[in-house]
């Protein structure tokens, strides 16, 4: 079930980026909780927002 989960978190980072994606398996016909997917979305979300910083404003360390 956690690769459907990460595949699932890949693909909704992809799209936020605004890269094309693959098919992610239908969550709702696994029986993965609904606050599982709630908190995936809420990772991916933070994370294609340091992603977008990120690109906005280079840091060289």
């Amino acid at each position: 079930m956690s690769d459907i989960i990460a595949e699932y978190m890949v693909n909704q980072f992809l799209e936020t980026i605004g890269q094309p994606t693959q098919p992610t398996p239908a969550l709702h016909d696994t029986s993965i909780l609904l606050s599982v997917v709630f908190k995936a979305d809420q990772i991916v979300w933070s994370m294609a927002k340091a992603y977008e910083n990120q690109r906005t404003f280079p840091i060289n360390i």
